[in-house]
Formats: structure tokens, sequence, C-alpha cells
């Protein structure tokens, strides 16, 4: 992340990781939670999500000399910059609007946008006779998540719209 993303390619913002990222390195054998936060932090990483290892550990880190004060004080200083930049220490409330959904984020275009692009990204990885299918091939589609159309939104999905929501069975039909 510091070398290519920041270094290389300029990047000054700040650096997030998925949910859980940090703590799922220990099951890869990277370290312990004290270990990966802080080669995590050390690599570009600003914000853990979730896995409660910068704040868990950080203080530790420094006190055992693994990380600096500056090593933190700069990833703090990407957040708070990010943080003013978007307005948020003079109206921390800017972006809560309810209505901000259906006028913003929810929007027909978004959608189309959304799909435009998901339908550009499928990959096929191999092919071996199979695809195109046949007018008269069968397909069987079982499961509990074949007629879920909440689970085809994903976990990040906080506003639901299931109503509207196609799922893994309807899509193949």
């Amino acid at each position: 992340m510091q070398e290519l993303l920041r270094d290389s390619w300029g990047f000054d913002g700040f650096i997030v990781s998925d949910a859980t990222a940090v703590v799922e390195q220990v099951a890869h054998g990277i370290g312990d939670l004290q270990e990966v936060s802080a080669r995590s932090l050390q690599a570009g990483l600003d914000m853990d999500m979730n896995s409660d290892g910068f704040i868990g550990t950080l203080q530790k880190s420094l006190d055992e000399g693994r990380v600096s004060e500056a090593d933190i004080d700069r990833a703090c200083r990407r957040i708070l910059e990010a943080k003013y930049r978007l307005g948020l220490f003079e109206d921390p409330f800017r972006y809560f609007d309810e209505q901000r959904l259906a006028t913003d984020v929810y929007t027909p275009e978004n959608r189309a946008f959304a799909r435009k692009v998901a339908q550009e990204c499928l990959v096929l990885l191999k092919n071996d006779g199979v695809l195109p299918l046949r007018k008269d091939t069968r397909i069987a589609v079982v499961g509990p998540l074949a007629d879920d159309a909440s689970s085809m939104n994903g976990t990040w999905a906080m506003t639901s719209h299931a109503g509207e929501t196609v799922t893994l069975r309807q899509g193949i039909a």
C-alpha cells in the first residue's frame, strides 16, 4: 500500500481495511493480532475496520517499539483530514439525511449503472463447452438461497430492497 498506492501512484487519502481483514490475517499464519495490526499499520493501513486490532494492540506495540508514534499519528492525520475535507467537524450530521437514499443513492440511474458494471465484471474462468447453454438445457437451483431475495443483496445491504431484488432462481429463469 505504501510503495505502490502512495509512493508510485501518489494516493494521499486514507486506507481502511475491509471488515475484520486485519484479524483474518491471524488465521493465515501471519502472526497474532498484535503482530498483524502492527504490520498492517506499517504497510500503510490507516483504519482497522471491526478487528479491534488497532484499538486493542497498538498501545502495547508502541510501548514495545514495534510501531512508532509517527506511524500512529500519520494514520490518524489521514482520517482526520478526510473528515475535515468532508466538513464533518463543522456539521457531523452533514450526510445524515433519510431522504438521501431515495434521491441520491437508490435511484434508477444508480441501479442501472450498478447492473451494467456487474455485467461487465463477470468473468468466465473456464469454459469446457458448457456455455452458451442450449435452449433445452435444464438447471437445478436448490438450497435455502434459491428464493431468498434479501440474501442476494449481500451482508452489507443495510437497507435491503428485497421486494425489488431478483432471486437466484428468478435470475436464471
